[in-house]
């Protein structure tokens, strides 16, 4: 039910070949979305091991179609830690995380992101990414950002919001 209030914004499902999931938590959007799109690939992103391990079962029945991902999306590849916050299931990424003993991850790139979905554009991006938004968007985003058709995004600051706003106005998207 959630899903489809964004519905609207989002490609005809039959114009729909390659969507990016990133901070797919266990996975619910990406299955929503293999469900939507039956003709499309689906890359997840997810760099919490307590949340891939749910994410990879809850994709196991649509085999080829899902290609999981057990990093962070980030502006150039490079280990990362995760910042688990005690008051809430939200798990972000930073260079030196909050706590020096804290897991690390990858930290992946958009580019990258595309050649493991063997496209050389992106139909549907989807970014819940605690945060990182800024990591993405204010650095070098033009290249993949020409190739990206929608986005749904969560944009997790005010810090944030400028930085995504003035990237994604280069390339005259709508916001809705």
């Amino acid at each position: 039910v959630i899903r489809e209030s964004y519905a609207r914004y989002l490609p005809q499902a039959d114009h729909v070949k390659t969507i990016i999931d990133l901070g797919a938590n266990i996975g619910d959007s990406t299955v929503w979305y293999l469900n939507r799109f039956p003709s499309a690939t689906v890359v997840a992103v997810e760099p919490d091991p307590d949340n891939f391990r749910p994410l990879s079962k809850n994709c196991e029945p649509y085999g080829a179609r899902v290609k999981l991902v057990n990093a962070a999306a980030w502006s150039e590849c490079s280990v990362l830690r995760l910042n688990m916050a005690a008051s809430s299931d939200a798990v972000s990424v930073s260079r030196d995380g909050t706590n020096p003993h804290s897991p690390e991850c990858v930290g992946i790139t958009m580019a990258r992101l595309m050649e493991l979905s063997r496209e050389d554009n992106i139909d549907i991006l989807k970014r819940d990414i605690e945060g990182s938004e800024e990591e993405l968007f204010g650095g070098e985003c033009d290249s993949w950002l020409s190739k990206t058709r929608t986005i749904a995004i969560e944009v997790h600051s005010r810090k944030c919001l400028p930085i995504v706003t003035a990237a994604t106005a280069r390339f005259r998207y709508p916001h809705f």
